[in-house]
């Protein structure tokens, strides 16, 4: 099964509505999945999702959705690896300020010789079809999280690199980051 993909452009006038879930509730989670979003993020930096809670979420929700996304704790190849063997379809990596460190979350979500992602997807085989290594580069994605000044200093740069085409803007930390919007003290 082939999943879809997030646009990397909209066409003008269209929407594409997702719902980020932070509780570590499978019935929750089943429940969104049932709404009618383009996709669910599990959302596992600053929710209270935990790894052992990943599984049964994909699981309750998988049957009624094909845009799976995680957003992970951090740019670390293993847990990339583990969320998209588990059945993910995208990660969102948080906290990218520069095109090498967007180069090394697409590596993470690339089989060689395009990436170093081990291969091992046991989840994601049984969810996504056999040939799941052969084709996980069509609908695999890897979306880098611009949060930072520095991010917006290399924004250019990070859309750049091969591989991403879709980038998460995270409006809190660049809030308090830039300055832009910051409340001001109580009197």
């Amino acid at each position: 099964m082939a999943s879809e993909r997030i646009p990397a452009t909209l066409e003008s006038g269209s929407r594409y509505l997702g719902c980020w879930l932070k509780l570590p509730s499978t019935v929750t989670a089943e429940a969104a999945s049932l709404l009618g979003f383009d996709y669910l993020c599990i959302d596992m930096q600053h929710g209270l999702i935990s790894p052992h809670d990943l599984v049964p979420i994909l699981q309750a929700t998988q049957r009624a959705m094909q845009r799976m996304i995680v957003r992970v704790p951090d740019n670390d190849p293993a847990i990339i690896g583990w969320c998209l063997d588990a059945g993910a379809t995208a990660v969102v990596v948080p906290l990218v300020n520069s095109a090498d460190e967007a180069d090394a979350a697409v590596r993470a979500c690339r089989y060689p010789p395009a990436g170093h992602r081990s291969t091992g997807p046991t989840r994601a085989a049984m969810v996504h079809g056999q040939d799941y290594v052969a084709t996980a580069a069509s609908f695999v994605q890897c979306i880098p999280m611009v949060e930072t000044p520095s991010a917006l200093e290399s924004i250019d740069e990070i859309l750049a690199v091969p591989g991403v085409n879709v980038i998460c803007v995270g409006p809190s930390d660049l809030i308090h980051g830039t300055g832009v919007g910051a409340r001001q003290p109580r009197r």
